[in-house]
């Protein structure tokens, strides 16, 4: 009755391939989630009343899944740990979500989440006295420059040629998704931070505590917006439908991404969820949502890929070394 990570001896016991694999199949997940948002956004349906609908039933399911199987609470001081995660990661997807509603494209999205956790992940190695070289300061200076082209801001690039009035306003509306979008990245690092600070507590716990928070923050934004269920109460098969899907998409994705989460470190999670996020909501407009691949904001992509490439390729050797060196100098000096 002990779920996958408990079961482990410690958080880096699952194998780094495995917990990859798992961080790209959250990110896939994700990325289909937050594309059916955007269909029923386009559709007219009350997306928000449907996914706090959605995760008050995951909330249901997740809490008797750690009743009966005996789970229990968290270990002593990491509940507020488990409470913060749960936060950070709402406030994220309140952020993403909000980007969808407003029409910032989806890659656009995905890619300025992306930015700040990579710029987060390197401020934790300056604070957290990780050795600092100057690949990082490359890697997010790519980023930067990677960010910047695939946002392409009216202020440095001018407003697009041959704009009608109406795809005019709509520009207008999608700054707030440029806007909320970097700030979801920094929620997403803080989430990284806070999970890796809660190792004995399972995945449920940070599920369970996921979707109560997200629940209430859907319902005041659902209020704020002042969606109409008049669509559900016309077409309740086809609205349970829609939900079952949300549900179907989301829950695996969240226990993936924070099994990942809690088995990586927290820079190896950040490049490898910038990566998978990037990639795939990239594959997502251009494949789903039929929106061309443009020259600026697909070299904007490449930059971002070198960087957080540059950034694991480093991650994977200095960390090493610099522990190897710190046990075997005490040796030597004796």
């Amino acid at each position: 009755g002990t779920s996958l990570h408990s079961a482990l001896p410690g958080a880096m016991a699952l194998p780094r391939f495995c917990s990859i694999l798992f961080m790209f199949m959250a990110d896939g997940l994700m990325t289909a989630g937050l594309s059916t948002v955007t269909v029923l956004t386009r559709r007219g349906w009350p997306e928000l009343i449907m996914q706090s609908c959605g995760y008050a039933v995951s909330t249901c399911v997740i809490g008797a899944c750690l009743f009966f199987r005996g789970i229990g609470l968290a270990p002593d001081g990491e509940g507020r740990w488990v409470f913060r995660s749960g936060l950070f990661m709402a406030l994220s997807i309140i952020c993403c979500i909000v980007c969808m509603t407003v029409g910032t494209p989806i890659g656009e999205v995905s890619s300025l989440v992306s930015i700040n956790v990579v710029l987060a992940a390197l401020l934790g190695r300056i604070f957290l006295g990780e050795p600092l070289r100057w690949v990082h300061f490359f890697s997010a200076a790519l980023s930067l420059t990677g960010a910047l082209l695939i946002a392409r801001p009216r202020v440095l690039f001018g407003a697009p040629g041959g704009e009608t009035a109406v795809a005019d306003s709509a520009a207008d509306l999608a700054w707030i998704g440029y806007v909320l979008a970097p700030i979801a990245g920094l929620l997403d690092a803080c989430t990284l931070i806070s999970v890796r600070k809660c190792p004995g507590a399972s995945e449920w716990h940070i599920a369970f505590s996921f979707y109560s928070q997200s629940c209430l923050l859907l319902v005041a934004l659902a209020f704020v917006k002042q969606e109409s269920p008049s669509k559900l109460e016309a077409t309740p098969g086809e609205a349970a439908a829609w939900m079952a899907l949300l549900g179907g998409i989301d829950l695996p994705g969240m226990l993936l991404f924070t099994l990942a989460a809690m088995c990586l470190p927290a820079a190896m999670s950040a490049t490898m969820d910038t990566t998978g996020r990037i990639v795939l909501g990239f594959l997502a407009d251009v494949l789903f949502f039929h929106r061309p691949l443009e020259l600026l904001p697909g070299t904007g992509a490449l930059l971002m890929l070198i960087g957080v490439g540059s950034m694991a390729l480093v991650r994977e050797r200095s960390p090493a070394a610099g522990a190897a060196a710190d046990v075997e100098q005490p040796g030597k000096a004796k």
